[in-house]
């Protein structure tokens, strides 16, 4: 019967602690790379978030702004001011802008701006919302 054959793991010069030296680097890279991407995901989730966040804001403003300028005796001016006094009160976008128009018969309010990035270098595409409806007029019956 022949002789038994060494395992290769214990023909390295330290023998099992070398083996379990290279076994625990091995478990450190792996936790790394899954603790970097964890984190990468957490980041995406979160952005994802506000900018998801900041288009209800948006929606909402342009809405705020909309019943301003609608109503009777109602002005763009007060479309304008409503809407970005709703967005204040939310928050959640930055680099905001407003603009209202009020027609004989038809009013518009739109609202563009920015979410806040939390992954560096990242560029979002802009918020947009718009919101449009018909001015109130008295008729006679």
């Amino acid at each position: 019967m022949p002789a038994p054959r060494p395992h290769p793991q214990s023909t390295h010069p330290l023998g099992r602690l070398g083996s379990r030296a290279h076994r625990e680097r091995g478990e450190a890279t792996q936790f790394a790379v899954l603790a970097g991407t964890a984190i990468l995901a957490i980041f995406t989730i979160v952005q994802a978030w506000l900018y998801y966040a900041a288009g209800n804001t948006a929606r909402s403003a342009a809405q705020a702004g909309l019943q301003a300028t609608r109503v009777q005796h109602g002005s763009a001016r007060a479309g304008q001011q409503a809407a970005l006094q709703n967005a204040a009160a939310v928050g959640g976008i930055t680099n905001l802008q407003v603009t209202a128009n009020r027609g004989p018969a038809h009013a518009t309010v739109t609202v563009t701006g920015t979410a806040p990035s939390v992954i560096p270098l990242l560029t979002l595409p802009p918020i947009r919302a718009e919101a449009s409806g018909a001015v109130e007029r008295t008729t006679t019956p």
